[in-house]
């Protein structure tokens, strides 16, 4: 093991698992870590109070980041995408390696050349999704190819959830990623291929398109995720007919979704200002267009062609939609600000809360003139409602990486992802040890691969 200093940008709830993890690492190397951020109530007590972890509450400036970057031997982002920028900045200035969870950028990318020059290891996209799902991903698509088949189709999905709940009219879900981007996700519509054919959803209509997958024996909701014809050249399937990427929810999920998309409650540019006194039951009557409120849950279901027994119907009603003296959310901002203020009272996981991870790629092939399906399926949950299982898949994986640049086993210098064989294929190894293991499993096949689409609720 090489000795080293560490230094983490952010301390969000996905940042635990990897924190706990360099902790000890680092420990027995007699050496310590830095996190900077401005606030840490995510981390756990017991975890702050260690004694090689040095928590420093700090926005993120110039200075600071030019302080810290110099001071340590490799840095780790876990903060928002766009402020990536700085810090890469301060590590091509220091000559300090690189690794973060998030897509890799345009102005990120042009520092290529830049690390390359200093032998720097830039390794973004290095968590869940992105990541994890590259690794996966190029794993059985290599192994495929490696055994003489020919890949035909690929799909993808993926999904942070909480266990199935057992109480009627439950959403199924809780927060275990940032609330905000759950709010706004797929706002940017959808692309994917199927059939030769490029097929665009618009935002307005994704949750209502979505499909039904099997993962471990369970059926989720599965809508298409942002452009999946970005993932023909990174995983090489120019040859392919048919690429898609979803994302998963508990079935039932995506439905109700639609609803708060057609209403116009997800919306995140309009700035909205309400009187205090305004209760749940009147917000939900102010996106649904009607002026009076006695008579609201009659108009919510003529409007959206549904009954009081329906699921949907039963999700807004868990979420006290219809409740007169429910009045604690956010009264000024956008649409998407006040209903995430409205569910982090309903969403946010409490002690006794597990989150999962699911994830399944489906791969068709031929070989010798047949055809077959790979399948490889992961699950994985939660330890507590701090060492989530999301902490755990974009933590891990991280870790490992951060291990095997401390130790100059990545050869490869620049701006990467983990889409070379050399970087997945000892991280998916050591990953299998911590129990995050992909089942894979290959069958013949008649007909390519199906997906049963709900184009409205019914």
């Amino acid at each position: 093991m090489n000795k080293a200093k560490v230094l983490i940008f952010g301390a969000g709830r996905s940042s635990v698992y990897l924190i706990k993890c360099l902790q000890h690492y680092l420990q027995l190397q007699k050496e310590g870590l830095t996190i900077i951020a401005e606030n840490f109530d995510a981390l756990p007590n017991v975890l702050r109070q260690e004694a090689n972890i040095s928590c420093v509450i700090s926005c993120i400036n110039e200075t600071i980041v030019n302080r810290y970057v110099a001071l340590s031997d490799i840095v780790i982002s876990m903060l928002p995408a766009h402020l990536h920028l700085e810090i890469a900045g301060a590590c091509i200035k220091f000559q300090k390696s690189l690794v973060t969870a998030s897509y890799v950028s345009n102005e990120i990318e042009k520092l290529h050349d830049a690390a390359c020059s200093r032998n720097l290891v830039f390794l973004n996209e290095m968590g869940l999704d992105p990541g994890l799902d590259h690794m996966s991903a190029m794993s059985l698509i290599n192994q495929i190819r490696a055994n003489g088949g020919k890949i035909k189709s690929y799909a993808s999905h993926t999904g942070g959830l909480v266990e199935k709940s057992k109480e009627e009219n439950s959403w199924n879900y809780k927060f275990t990623w940032n609330p905000k981007n759950v709010i706004v996700a797929g706002s940017d519509g959808a692309q994917f291929l199927r059939d030769d054919t490029i097929r665009n959803i618009e935002y307005k209509k994704l949750f209502s398109s979505h499909s039904t997958i099997s993962v471990h024996d369970k059926s989720y909701d599965s809508y298409a995720n942002r452009n999946s014809l970005l993932y023909q050249e990174k995983y090489n399937l120019g040859e392919v007919s048919d690429i898609y990427r979803g994302t998963l929810r508990h079935e039932g999920y995506c439905d109700a979704w639609q609803v708060f998309v057609s209403m116009g409650m997800t919306d995140d540019i309009e700035i909205l200002k309400f009187k205090k006194e305004l209760s749940l039951r009147e917000l939900f009557a102010f996106f649904l267009k009607i002026d009076k409120t006695e008579d609201l849950e009659i108009d919510f279901c003529e409007k959206f062609i549904l009954s009081k027994g329906h699921h949907v119907f039963k999700k807004m009603n868990a979420l006290r939609m219809f409740d007169s003296n429910a009045v604690d959310f956010l009264k000024e901002g956008t649409a998407a600000e006040i209903l995430l203020s409205v569910l982090l009272n309903e969403w946010s996981l409490s002690p006794f809360d597990r989150d999962i991870v699911v994830m399944k790629h489906e791969v068709t092939f031929e070989k010798e003139g047949l055809t077959y399906l790979a399948t490889s399926e992961l699950e994985v949950v939660g330890e507590s409602n701090y060492y989530t299982a999301m902490a755990k898949t974009v933590g891990q994986p991280m870790f490992e990486a951060v291990k095997l640049i401390l130790n100059n086993e990545i050869k490869k210098v620049g701006v990467l992802t983990p889409t070379f064989e050399s970087i997945y294929n000892p991280i998916l190894l050591s990953l299998k040890e911590q129990g995050i293991v992909f089942k894979e499993k290959i069958e013949p096949l008649v007909s390519s691969i199906s997906h049963k689409s709900h184009n409205k609720i019914k």
